[in-house]
């Protein structure tokens, strides 16, 4: 092999050596922005099934959900604090993703007794519920056993004095994050984490 040979091998592999490292750069760089996306928005828990009414007095529960992403909260209709905003922020969240069919909302009722599906129905209808905003009704010892024990935030003795809390679940029924339902600077952040998601799912 003359000299002019050897240069042009040595050159060939020192493109191919180059194109390897930077192929495998690549990869590593893919493999930090998955964990990134994964680890920002852990998993914090995961949800049993359950069934409810809801407002249209059918039959709903977990399993409807299947495939969705969905931000629950507990409320009831005839609450004197801060129910009103809660709902009135979980509406400006359903606006912002009314184009988004992977996006819903569930609000369950801590006062079942009074919540009727027609009273549920009624109070869809101040805050623009709407298809994909599912308010639901059911036996109260199930409702608080789903708010203490699977949502993580039910109140002991009282469902009255329930949790301020938004939660935000994943298509696989797994709790993905909680957020203060009355704060503007915690409605941003849901906000972000559900177009977080919703880009990790694509």
């Amino acid at each position: 092999m003359n000299s002019r040979t050897y240069a042009a091998v040595m050159t060939g592999l020192s493109f191919v050596g180059l194109a390897a490292i930077l192929y495998l750069m690549s990869l590593k760089s893919n493999e930090r922005s998955t964990v990134s996306i994964e680890t920002t928005i852990p998993v914090l828990g995961n949800l049993s099934e359950f069934n409810l009414t809801d407002q249209n007095a059918e039959t709903f529960g977990l399993s409807d959900l299947e495939g969705k992403f969905w931000l629950a909260d507990f409320i009831f209709t005839s609450c004197p604090g801060i129910c009103k905003d809660m709902s009135a922020n979980m509406s400006e969240i359903r606006k912002t993703f009314r184009d988004e069919p992977r996006v819903n909302f569930v609000s369950i009722s801590v006062d079942p007794e009074t919540d009727t599906p027609e009273v549920l129905s009624q109070y869809s209808k101040k805050y623009d519920g709407g298809d994909r905003w599912h308010f639901l009704t059911g036996d109260s010892a199930a409702i608080q056993a789903l708010a203490t024990n699977d949502f993580k935030v039910g109140s002991g003795d009282d469902p009255l004095v329930h949790s301020p809390h938004f939660v935000l679940v994943d298509p696989e029924g797994r709790i993905r994050g909680y957020y203060n339902g009355t704060e503007p600077d915690e409605i941003d952040a849901i906000k972000a984490d559900v177009r977080a998601l919703l880009a990790e799912s694509l």
